[in-house]
């Protein structure tokens, strides 16, 4: 799988690529060289889409009804596509012989008009089977479809009350039509390194009628001859219906996917060079995967991370606590954690594979507040901080119930995505009880560093993808080293000053998904130190 992570950071020139000296390697913590970075502050939003592979398709599925109507052109796998409009849809003539026991009939449709494509409506997509060819399925609904003809010839005799017909006396125009018309087609997404394509699934597609009318007034003839119509009218609408659909998902995919080219390819250089300075091997000289690929190879299905799956929270299977609990039972160390739903949120989440899209950590500390449970947090919103007292951004202390109660009515469930409302879990420390002294001092250390940290801007006024991807990457951030913090790797260098946890990595080495149950890969200083399950936390 190609190394595919979006975030925005540009690096300049070829020694960019070469490691930092303020970064620990991947497993090991001797220093390696510094070198200049180049940051670009900006964000491009389009550049960090928030939706899945189906919701693509979804989305993309809404301007079903005028590519119909006006045609579609694109590039599509590095070819020109340039697809006529539909409707009216001319399938050319359709001939056929129809032998049975009360007819003996050869007809012919010249030049054969079909409408109503342009009734075209979404009624469904399905999720994507992974495990069988990555197939998935598309319902669609047309309200009224219409096939007419001119010149309609028959030719041959039609039994009906034992005398033969002749049916080249009848009408020469026929007009079919049929009503509450519903297609499923199916399709398998093709990946190669050139992207993605949607192809036509070898399937027959699911072709259903309501009701059909015919302009033959001879109930007889057209019993006998309504299933040839049907089934003509079904395989012309399924196929231009069908190519038309696959060209136009699959430019839309590439469109997206294109975004990311630059940034994959950039990251990809900066391990390739790591791997050929050696320094992504253990002391046995076996390879690392860099952290940014650990425990992502199941959702690696496509080559752009934006079509991952985005974990959630399992709400239904967790134990629940209330607000007045964490309060009442929270202590240092103790963490909160935010399923956001915004769409920075959903970025972090997908992208990074975590449930969680912004944690923070539990405080009670007697020099602090009197031994009041409290919060400190890393965030870009706004806050009151119990130490300026007003509302901040960036670095703050806060109250938990007033966060928490704050939070829910504007992002839980009374919000107005109360459908789809944003989760909050808790975590508890648990570990052996250190002596007087070694407490004292860690504690010291932990309410200084709170202290000499509060009101910092949020990242300093960079990304917080800059900076996550430059830990990662073991780039140097020379004199911003230090104030650099985002709600991650504010909560490990906080872990790190109390002596929770090692430094074997920087601090921006860590995102939300690093202290989520789903991995629980923290380097704890020692092995009895552990976090407890995830407890969903009601905020009403």
């Amino acid at each position: 799988m190609k190394l595919t992570f979006i975030l925005s950071l540009l690096i300049a020139g070829s020694e960019a690529f070469a490691p930092s000296h303020s970064a620990f390697n991947v497993r090991s913590k001797a220093p390696v060289q510094s070198t200049a970075v180049v940051y670009n502050k900006a964000i491009d939003e389009e550049a960090y889409p928030t939706y899945s592979l189906e919701e693509v398709l979804a989305q993309a599925a809404g301007g079903f009804h005028a590519i119909v109507k006006n045609g579609y052109s694109g590039n599509i796998m590095g070819k020109e596509i340039n697809t006529p409009p539909l409707e009216p849809l001319k399938p050319g003539t359709l001939s056929k012989k129809v032998e049975t026991k009360h007819a003996n009939v050869e007809f012919t449709l010249n030049d054969p008009v079909i409408t109503g494509l342009n009734t075209i409506k979404l009624e469904s997509i399905s999720e994507i089977d992974y495990k069988n060819n990555m197939e998935f399925s598309v319902s669609l609904d047309f309200s009224k479809l219409e096939l007419s003809c001119d010149d309609y010839d028959r030719e041959g005799t039609f039994k009906l009350l034992f005398k033969d017909r002749d049916l080249t006396k009848l009408d020469r125009s026929l007009t079919l039509t049929l009503s509450d018309v519903s297609l499923n087609l199916t399709f398998n997404l093709i990946v190669t390194d050139a992207g993605v394509e949607v192809k036509v699934a070898e399937k027959k597609d699911n072709f259903e009628i309501g009701k059909m009318v015919s302009s033959v007034e001879d109930s007889l003839i057209f019993n006998t001859l309504s299933p040839l119509f049907k089934d003509f009218i079904a395989s012309a609408v399924s196929k231009n219906v069908d190519d038309l659909i696959a060209n136009f998902l699959t430019d839309k995919i590439n469109a997206i996917g294109k975004k990311q080219e630059g940034i994959v390819a950039m990251l990809d250089d900066i391990y390739k060079n790591k791997q050929r300075q050696g320094l992504l091997v253990d002391s046995e000289g076996n390879e690392l995967k860099p952290r940014i690929l650990q425990d992502v190879g199941e959702v690696g299905q496509l080559p752009y991370p934006m079509f991952w799956d985005m974990p959630s929270v399992p709400v239904d299977t967790l134990d629940h606590m209330t607000i007045a609990d964490v309060v009442e039972t929270g202590k240092t160390g103790d963490l909160l954690m935010f399923q956001g739903v915004a769409g920075g949120s959903k970025i972090i989440r997908r992208f990074t594979q975590s449930p969680y899209s912004h944690n923070l950590m539990i405080i009670k500390e007697d020099d602090l507040f009197d031994g009041k449970t409290v919060m400190i947090q890393a965030t870009s919103s706004q806050h009151f901080d119990l130490m300026h007292k007003k509302r901040i951004h960036g670095i703050q202390l806060n109250d938990i119930e007033e966060n928490l109660v704050e939070y829910n009515g504007e992002w839980g469930l009374g919000s107005k995505y109360k459908e789809n409302p944003a989760r909050v879990g808790f975590r508890r420390l648990s570990m052996d009880q250190r002596s007087e002294e070694e407490e004292k001092k860690l504690s010291k250390a932990l309410v200084s560093f709170i202290s000499e940290t509060n009101g910092i801007a949020y990242t300093e006024n960079m990304s917080m993808y800059s900076l996550y991807v430059a830990g990662l990457a073991e780039i140097d951030l020379k004199e911003l080293d230090g104030r650099t913090y985002y709600c991650a790797s504010f909560v490990a260098q906080a872990l790190m000053e109390y002596g929770i946890i090692t430094d074997e990595f920087v601090s921006q080495q860590y995102g939300p998904r690093d202290f989520s149950m789903k991995y629980n890969t923290l380097p704890f200083v020692h092995e009895t130190t552990s976090y407890g399950p995830e407890i969903v936390v009601d905020l009403q």
